[in-house]
């Protein structure tokens, strides 16, 4: 018989331990019931609305949430959280937090969240 294909790529850049402040004038969305994959899939669904999507850890209230960011500012070290991007825009911001040079820049002072996100 033929090998089995190889599996597909993974649908999200994912970065462990790792939260975001959000930029200037952004707005997060916080959905609870969902899985770490189904967050990243929400954000990956809604590119115009999530630069990047935070799953809460099971410490974090509420636990296991998918907190979705319309912009992004500073990276922060949090343990159990993990923030994962549908293109490579959290990979650019991880290194331009870190100090690397990026060759672009998340989409700051745009609120495509509208009013009904807090």
């Amino acid at each position: 018989p033929p090998p089995p294909p190889p599996p597909p790529p993974p649908r999200c850049t994912w970065i462990e331990d790792a939260d975001w402040t959000l930029g200037r004038g952004g707005r997060e969305k916080v959905v609870e019931g969902l899985t770490s994959e189904e967050c990243c899939d929400a954000c990956r669904l809604a590119p115009d609305r999530c630069a990047a999507a935070v799953y809460s850890s099971v410490s974090d209230v509420p636990p296991n949430a998918c907190w979705m960011k319309s912009t992004l500012g500073s990276r922060l070290h949090k343990p159990g959280v993990r923030s994962c991007s549908p293109a490579a825009l959290l990979t650019m911001a991880a290194k331009a937090a870190d100090g690397e040079a990026a060759s672009a820049a998340p989409a700051a002072d745009v609120d495509p969240f509208g009013p009904s996100y807090n």
